[in-house]
């Protein structure tokens, strides 16, 4: 027991003694100590740094359907669909002043459905894709809301009945024209698309969309729909 006492004491003074003597011996000491106690910070702190959220919350906005458009279902017709904005533009320069004018004061005109008939539906049948097909009409609106003349300018769904039936269903569209003096007196021209699109019930149903020819951009440049 004293010998083991005796050379504990032997050990600690020659340890003390190093101390001592060895400087650079005693700073490495030192620098493992200052590193193992930051490693040992580090780890405690590690566990809370990791628990903050790891992303933010974001929400889900769905795509618009159809040319990102807004539209207001009409009351008299389920298969009508007014556009309150225009479909498809083209810019351009319009081919002389006059015209400018009247395309520029059309756009500032925008007719409102008041009324429709029973919406003809198209046979598609014996069609294997009915959902690329369509027929346009271009049609004039005058001041007191009804359509003076139309113009079937493409046709690539139903048959030629079936197109003159849906050119008829557009002479009797009816529509509520702003009540300007620039409105009230020149006609406004407008375009029908009819369409053909699944219902809930998986069948097939005729459909139009409404928008005016002209309307003014978020630039504020006149744009031709067609």
């Amino acid at each position: 027991m004293t010998n083991s006492r005796d050379q504990t004491r032997d050990e600690e003074s020659a340890f003390a003694s190093l101390w001592r003597r060895a400087p650079l011996w005693r700073a490495t000491i030192v620098g493992a100590v200052l590193v193992t106690v930051a490693a040992a910070v580090f780890r405690a702190e590690s566990p809370s740094a990791m628990s903050a959220p790891a992303h933010s919350a974001t929400s889900t906005v769905p795509a618009m359907a159809a040319g990102s458009q807004k539209y207001a279902q009409s009351q008299a017709s389920p298969s009508v669909i007014a556009a309150t904005e225009r479909e498809s533009v083209e810019n351009g320069p319009a081919s002389g002043s006059v015209a400018d004018e009247d395309e520029q004061a059309q756009a500032v005109c925008h007719p409102h459905l008041l009324h429709a008939p029973s919406m003809p539906q198209i046979d598609v049948a014996g069609n294997s894709a009915p959902n690329l097909g369509h027929i346009k009409i271009h049609f004039w609106v005058n001041g007191a809301g009804a359509v003076t003349r139309e113009v079937l300018t493409a046709a690539t769904l139903g048959t030629h009945v079936e197109q003159e039936a849906e050119t008829s269903f557009a002479k009797q569209l009816t529509f509520s024209v702003p009540h300007t003096r620039d409105c009230q007196s020149r006609e406004i021209e407008l375009i029908g698309d009819f369409f053909e699109q699944r219902e809930q019930t998986g069948s097939w149903a005729t459909f139009v969309r409404l928008y005016p020819r002209f309307t003014i951009g978020n630039s504020g440049s006149l744009e031709r729909a067609e």
